[in-house]
């Protein structure tokens, strides 16, 4: 569900410039979603996807990379991977919910 701080940024940055926001936002993370089938660049991939998700409001899916990258750090890769189609399954069930939010205005 989406927190408070998609409503804030919205609030902060105006509603046309949160859209090209999340515009970029769906443009990028399917492709670092593809990156972390590949060792060598799981790492910055998962950075880059955390990011992305704290640039619109998605803090519990951030937080949730920031729990995966805890996990490799660990060497535990094989747990690391179980997360990466839950990652996918999240940040998609949130697509509703920003659209939703955005067609308010």
């Amino acid at each position: 569900m989406i927190g408070n701080r998609t409503q804030e940024i919205i609030d902060a940055i105006g509603i046309t410039n949160f859209i090209e926001l999340y515009t970029l936002f769906n443009a990028t993370w399917p492709v670092e979603i593809k990156k972390l089938q590949h060792t060598n660049e799981r790492k910055l991939a998962l950075h880059k996807l955390k990011g992305n998700c704290y640039s619109v409001g998605l803090d519990l899916i951030g937080k949730h990379i920031e729990s995966v990258e805890d996990i490799l750090d660990h060497g535990a890769e094989s747990t690391a991977r179980e997360h990466f189609s839950l990652l996918i399954k999240e940040i998609e069930l949130e697509q509703d919910n920003i659209k939703q939010l955005i067609a308010r205005y």
